[in-house]
């Protein structure tokens, strides 16, 4: 199974360019700032969080986000 994971560093790069701290960040894409800080550190993101990401920012979910794919998904394939 693939798991999708925040690109932090983006995210973060986001956030200097539209002067924003991670409370405002959590509230513009709809959580709250542990759930935030949980995605940052490596949690797998919802659909509601992967959607007010893209949404808050304006880019393609792929520059924000990417796709690790498990050993047996890579096997399989």
């Amino acid at each position: 199974m693939a798991t999708i994971r925040l690109r932090a560093d983006v995210l973060k790069k986001l956030q200097e360019m539209h002067a924003l701290n991670d409370s405002t960040t959590a509230r513009a894409i709809g959580v709250d700032r542990s759930t935030l800080h949980r995605i940052k550190d490596g949690a797998t993101p919802s659909a509601g969080f992967i959607a007010g990401a893209v949404l808050t920012f304006g880019v393609p979910i792929e520059s924000l986000f990417s796709v690790i794919e498990d050993d047996a998904t890579s096997t399989a394939a």
